[in-house]
């Protein structure tokens, strides 16, 4: 990761922005990717250059917990790589506050991050929104702050789909790839693909080896929630990525010597990881089970499946891999049922309605695309739930589309994509299936469940009646009890499981093709 700025204690020092070549860099980039036929976006520091501009002492309210509080700024100009996706970790002393703003030309702030609180180190990989010209990191004197950052253009050209097998892969047809002429201290990544697939993926690499020390291949490298395996010149570590922490879930020696070239599948279903390491002296194949006792500890056989990301290639700095080609696909695109949804959609939680299906019921023939908090517009630096599902349409169609989100949308945001995906369905012949929400905290003007239902309703399509599954009471709106959990948005265990009971009975397709 290509280091930006370090900002240390007390500093008194104002910084300016050096911003010099930036340009050129970023046309050159440009002129690059435009002769390339098969790179969906380049993974490549544009930004090198850039130092923050600090100001100082200036009076804010940061999340409504320090009124009034003096604060200080790092800020980064943004303004020239609008859409691109800008990957932060910052770091700052105990107690103090770490989260960042966007600004847009006339210094609005249009989004505030949730700030993190305490000592540690706290990874963003965020979009750069299209009307942000700033971005500011908050901090104070008394603890200071450290920050890396990498940029990836997101720089649109013609993406090719695979339709032919990498060597040594699984996918099969309907895959996405990327392709680089070299990597060292970076990653390659697929990101013209459905960010928040979840339950299942395989991603292979094939390259040739200038210098090899650790690489590391999979989804999701050191954001959200990520799979993936790193290789270097002993072991291969199987390691998952949460709450901003890197755990290793088994090591093993793979014994080989590894030079020339390397390729490497990994492959993830249903609980178990399986990859294989093929290089000049010899192959490795191995698989580890049971991922969510590994991830979670428990006994109850849950399934690790609330895993997304983009996939993706690093290359350690003493690495340097050349001829890198990228592959990524999932099994699910050839689901007949797939489903869009949002925090109702946790795989991984017994009061999510997924955990019955997919542990107790062992119900499985369905494609899920989900994130906690999604909406149907691209919001707050996340792909939103209509361009996620464009994204998946590149490589399959399903019969019938569930679509889950509502809950987040405002209602003007809700109407306007439930008819831009209705449209789609229409020209595709896929079966659209809505949602009719129960009731959902308390009503907010411009935002509550009731009206969405009535414009969920007013289509006249087939949808899936939550309400009727655990509201007792169509004059008040409650819950069964004991089906609402404490938050007044997301059910119990017993709310979830009648849930998933009204999905079965709503969608009997899902049980057919099982």
């Amino acid at each position: 990761m290509e280091k930006i700025f370090d900002i240390a204690k007390d500093s008194e020092k104002s910084w300016g922005v050096i911003a010099q070549g930036i340009d050129r860099n970023f046309e050159e980039l440009s002129n690059e990717a435009q002769e390339s036929n098969t790179a969906s976006h380049i993974s490549k520091v544009v930004s090198s250059s850039i130092m923050p501009t600090i100001i100082e002492n200036k009076q804010v309210t940061v999340d409504g917990i320090r009124d009034a509080s003096i604060q200080n700024y790092a800020e980064i100009d943004v303004s020239i790589f609008t859409d691109g996706i800008l990957r932060v970790t910052a770091w700052t002393s105990t107690n103090a506050i770490v989260g960042y703003q966007w600004l847009d030309n006339d210094n609005n702030t249009t989004f505030v991050s949730t700030s993190e609180h305490g000592g540690g180190m706290y990874t963003y990989e965020i979009i750069v929104p299209q009307n942000a010209t700033k971005l500011q990191f908050s901090f104070f004197k008394e603890h200071g702050i450290s920050v890396d950052a990498t940029y990836t253009a997101r720089i649109p050209v013609n993406v090719e789909v695979a339709k032919m097998a990498p060597v040594i892969s699984l996918a099969g047809m309907d895959g996405a790839v990327n392709t680089a002429d070299s990597i060292s201290n970076e990653e390659l990544l697929i990101t013209n693909y459905p960010r928040y697939v979840k339950r299942e993926y395989t991603v292979s690499l094939n390259s040739k080896i200038k210098s090899f020390s650790e690489i590391a291949v999979g989804v999701g490298h050191l954001t959200t929630r990520g799979l993936y395996v790193i290789i270097d010149n002993t072991n291969i570590k199987v390691v998952m990525y949460i709450n901003n922490t890197e755990t290793v879930l088994a090591t093993h020696a793979h014994n080989l010597t590894i030079s020339a070239f390397i390729n490497v599948l990994v492959d993830y279903k249903e609980d178990t990881i399986k990859y294989v390491i093929n290089t000049f002296g010899g192959s490795y194949y191995g698989t580890d089970t049971e991922m969510g006792k590994k991830v979670y500890g428990d006994t109850d056989s849950i399934e690790l499946n609330d895993i997304y990301g983009y996939s993706f290639v690093y290359a350690n700095s003493e690495t340097t891999l050349n001829d890198v080609e990228l592959r990524r696909t999932n099994r699910g695109f050839r689901e007949p049922v797939w489903i869009i949804g949002d925090s109702y959609c946790s795989t991984d939680n017994n009061e999510r309605w997924p955990y019955y299906l997919l542990n107790e019921y062992k119900i499985k023939s369905w494609f899920l695309i989900a994130l906690a908090g999604q909406t149907s517009n691209d919001l707050n630096g996340h792909v939103g739930a209509y361009n996620d599902l464009l994204n998946a349409l590149q490589y399959g169609t399903p019969k019938y589309l569930w679509y889950q989100i509502q809950a987040n949308d405002t209602n003007a945001v809700y109407e306007e994509y439930i008819y831009k995906i209705k449209d789609i369905c229409d020209k595709r012949g896929i079966t659209l299936i809505l949602v009719r929400h129960a009731k959902l905290g308390e009503q907010v003007k411009g935002k509550d469940w009731q009206t969405k239902n009535s414009i969920a309703l007013s289509l006249g399509l087939r949808y899936v009646d939550m309400y009727k599954a655990v509201t007792g009471n169509e004059l008040t709106h409650d819950w069964y009890e004991g089906y609402l959990s404490s938050d007044g948005v997301h059910p119990t265990a017993l709310g979830a499981k009648a849930e998933a009971m009204r999905i079965l009975c709503d969608i009997p397709e899902i049980t057919q093709y099982n």
